[in-house]
């Protein structure tokens, strides 16, 4: 653990932080002083999961690679 503290090359400075969760807040609650509309919240990302090991698997299996020597394939799941 020291040594990527060791290897920390800046220092924090809290005058480039942005708080994006306070401003939120205080728009939150400008919005329910004033008795406008509440803000609507940004959307959601797009979750990308992948099934890593599986597609390196089938990765493998097309270039004729057998998997190393007691690895089972595991198996699939819905």
């Amino acid at each position: 653990m020291s040594l990527i503290m060791d290897k920390k090359t800046t220092h924090f400075d809290p005058s480039k932080f942005e708080d994006h969760y306070e401003e939120a807040l205080k728009q939150l609650i400008e919005s329910k002083r004033t008795g406008l509309p509440m803000p609507k919240p940004a959307p959601r990302p797009k979750e990308n999961v992948k099934d890593l090991a599986g597609i390196l698997r089938k990765s493998m299996e097309a270039e004729g690679i057998a998997p190393p020597k007691g690895e089972k394939p595991k198996a699939k799941t819905a």
